[in-house]
């Protein structure tokens, strides 16, 4: 940990960035920095069961985005809210009771994962006062898609020189001094220790760069429940800007997110705003979707059947001015069904690029492909993995 810092230290004397990529690269490779590796060997030591410890959205995400990635299964979720016990938490895994745990851990000294954001401190204490092992609990840090790459650069060949490459491409794109420096702190967490902090800047989609304009066609694709909405609200009143030519498009497949969304849109906002259970896509068509707690996503299991299609087909020769995307993965393809809108229009961009590993170079390799001038922001709005928006205009 500390030779890690030394190193961040370091790299403030490099006034070029490219070098202090290729300095990381070196590092990583010379001191095999693969900490996702290390821990995912121990779990796998013996090959016993897995259970996850925390059937919230930590251990909803730390199994799909990281360990089924890597080919880990598990046996359970185990959780200590007792309205949880005996569903199917995700993609048919069940969720059981502590007492249950504890019984197939006399049976097979089973390995528990805790996957909990707040209470890790708490779950080990209960496991250890159940009579589990210290060395079968493998507590998991909120940095699962750094582990991810990071496991894909002990386990793949020609990944990290891929991935530094990819890190170059990208800062040469990068329009300000933070979104370098974001970029190589991002590169510095996957490759040497995940733990590095990350300043935050700003609230989420409206950043300073991005003030809300009289004339604006805003449309807020994963709206959710209404917070995006919410918050261009509250921006909206502390900027001295008319309302009245305002239009808000809100976007929404999730059947348990739309009611509370469609009510929102049908209050006195100020401004006109009409709202859609549809998903984005890049063709039309209907798709499986799964809900998950605070979020959902496509997915080929998804007990839901949701339409899908093309925002160039769901708002033809509409000028939009801003489109926002949170859409766990889907913005990329969602992004080649907004193309005529985006040649046409050119509106300003905030993309989420944080669900999958490689949203980060090919969504703005997409976004430059349709115009070559747009200049490029990268802004991180969370301590963690997630919250990593691209701002284009």
């Amino acid at each position: 940990m500390n030779d890690n810092h030394l190193l961040w230290n370091e790299l403030d004397g490099m006034l070029d960035y490219i070098a202090k990529i290729d300095a990381i690269v070196a590092y990583c490779k010379r001191n095999k920095t693969f900490y996702a590796k290390q821990w995912v060997d121990k779990l796998l030591e013996g090959n016993r069961p897995i259970y996850i410890f925390g059937a919230g959205q930590f251990g909803l995400d730390f199994y799909d985005q990281f360990l089924s990635e890597i080919g880990v299964s598990i046996e359970a979720y185990c959780d200590n809210a007792p309205a949880k016990w005996g569903a199917r938490i995700f993609n048919g895994v069940p969720c059981i009771s502590p007492a249950e745990l504890m019984g197939r851990y006399i049976k097979s000294s089973c390995h528990v994962v805790i996957t909990s954001g707040y209470f890790v401190d708490d779950i080990f204490q209960q496991c250890v006062g159940m009579g589990i092992n210290e060395t079968n609990l493998f507590p998991a840090l909120p940095f699962y898609r750094s582990w991810l790459i990071n496991y894909n650069c002990a386990t793949m060949k020609g990944f990290v020189d891929k991935f530094a490459g990819d890190m170059k491409w990208l800062i040469s794109q990068l329009s300000d001094d933070i979104s370098k420096q974001l970029c190589l702190r991002l590169l510095y967490r996957r490759l040497v220790d995940c733990r590095i902090e990350i300043p935050l800047q700003g609230a989420e989609y409206f950043i300073p760069e991005f003030p809300i304009r009289e004339d604006e066609v805003f449309v807020d694709v994963g709206a959710y429940t209404g917070d995006t909405l919410t918050e261009f609200v509250r921006t909206l009143s502390g900027q001295d800007v008319s309302s009245e030519k305002i239009q808000y498009y809100a976007l929404e497949c999730s059947p348990q997110n739309y009611s509370q969304l469609e009510d929102l849109c049908n209050q006195d906002l100020g401004f006109s705003a009409k709202v859609y259970q549809v998903a984005l896509w890049d063709q039309n068509t209907e798709l499986k979707f799964i809900e998950n707690l605070s979020s959902g996503r496509m997915c080929q299991n998804g007990g839901i059947q949701v339409q899908a299609c093309k925002l160039d087909d769901l708002i033809p020769d509409t000028p939009v001015t801003w489109i926002k995307m949170d859409i766990e993965g889907a913005e990329l393809r969602a992004l080649h069904g907004c193309e005529k809108l985006i040649r046409k229009y050119r509106p300003r961009l905030s993309i989420c690029v944080y669900h999958c590993p490689n949203d980060i170079f090919e969504i703005p390799r997409y976004i430059k492909s349709l115009h070559p001038d747009y200049q490029i922001l990268l802004r991180q709005h969370s301590e963690y993995d997630s919250e990593t928006v691209l701002y284009a205009f």
